[in-house]
């Protein structure tokens, strides 16, 4: 084929839209294993999920406030469900671990937001603000409501 075809060109173009949809909107895509299925599916008011190292723990609890920061739920959802904004806290040791796993999880790389757990179109940039004394990581942001609200989303250390 031609690079010059109009067909081409189009699949290219479609090829790429795909790609990047695929890369930021992850939230769709999640098929859960038994185990976290199960922790998702609990809907107790505090909810503790024990295991070893490497096994899923963070990427699956980010997923589920990912769900509730945006109001974003896949069909097969058995657990609580929020019908309006949250606020929400991500807590980790230090702000550097809670950059480096948490907000990596929730957002993605921090010059390719909308690569982690929340969509692209989900993160309100302009609400973005910077933790001082820590680069590249966020202190606090909205994330944008399936109802058209905003949740609040804030990263906290352990010490705060």
């Amino acid at each position: 084929m031609n690079e010059k075809d109009p067909a081409l060109k189009e699949l290219l173009k479609l090829t790429q839209v795909y790609n990047e949809l695929k890369e930021t909107s992850k939230l769709l895509d999640y098929k859960p294993y038994d185990k976290q299925l199960e922790f998702l599916s609990a809907r107790n008011k505090s909810k503790v999920l024990f295991g070893g190292n490497r096994t899923g723990k963070s990427h699956t609890v980010s997923y589920e406030v990912a769900c509730h920061l945006t109001g974003l739920y896949p069909e097969w959802w058995q657990g609580t469900r929020f019908k309006r904004p949250v606020v929400a806290w991500a807590v980790g040791q230090d702000s550097k671990v809670v950059r480096n796993t948490i907000q990596r999880k929730l957002l993605g790389e921090f010059r390719k937001p909308g690569t982690g757990w929340i969509p692209k179109d989900c993160i309100d940039l302009d609400s973005m603000v910077s933790l001082a004394g820590t680069p590249l990581a966020v202190d606090f942001l909205n994330i944008k409501h399936i109802t058209g609200g905003n949740s609040f989303l804030q990263f906290k250390a352990y010490k705060q």
